[in-house]
């Protein structure tokens, strides 16, 4: 409480932001997590957005603290949680949603476990599908500063996915992100070295014609 009294609303909104991304993302941590919110709420320097997201958080972290702990200890088993908490387990595509506050606590978790995934399981099958998660995921952590970082998973799936169909959705993904980078109320203005980057990005991932079938 007393750090957070030396930095103004918007300061100690954004600290609590990082501060909690690290309790769950890092530690895995509910109890700590959750403790971390009521020092900041009784703090009185959070803004009253941060307050009425945190009445959300404190509901997930709660509630996380009730689960039976698993043993996620095979690629398999990590990506199909981070899949059950991005409530993405009955689909066959990795997207986007409209962002939803309670939804940032399990957002959190599922990015942990991804993390271990690309970590621990060089070989995974489940590589190239956990960095489009990811890019997902943190499409849908605004005001977490970790928003770019769905741009650079989506590089690295291209890169280890060249001239593939997976490849390709990869790309798609991360023109998209791109170019809204570039995208204001004057329209949208990339760059020319963006312009030659995303060109030689699509080159990468572009699947190359099949000489048997000129055959």
């Amino acid at each position: 409480t007393t750090l957070f009294r030396s930095f103004n609303v918007d300061k100690v909104d954004k600290i609590a932001k990082s501060a909690l991304a690290i309790a769950v993302r890092v530690k895995s941590d509910p109890v700590k997590a959750l403790a971390l919110l009521e020092d900041i709420d009784n703090s009185g320097l959070s803004s009253k957005m941060l307050k009425h997201d945190m009445r959300d958080w404190k509901k997930s972290l709660v509630s996380w603290q009730t689960e039976s702990p698993s043993k996620l200890n095979s690629d398999a088993l990590l990506f199909a949680e981070a899949r059950r908490l991005t409530k993405q387990d009955s689909k066959d595509q990795e997207s986007s949603s409209v962002f939803e506050v309670n939804q940032t606590i399990p957002l959190l978790r599922a990015s942990s476990h991804l993390h271990d995934l690309l970590i621990n399981y060089p070989k995974s099958r489940f590589r190239a599908k956990s960095y489009l998660l990811l890019a997902s995921i943190y499409d849908q952590l605004p005001g977490f500063m970790i928003w770019d970082l769905g741009e650079h998973y989506l590089g690295a799936c291209i890169e280890e996915n060249p001239h593939s169909s997976m490849g390709e959705r990869c790309f798609e993904k991360y023109h998209e992100s791109i170019v809204l980078g570039y995208t204001g109320s004057s329209g949208t203005h990339v760059p020319s070295a963006v312009r030659q980057h995303l060109t030689r990005m699509k080159e990468l991932a572009t699947r190359k014609p099949n000489p048997s079938n000129n055959l």
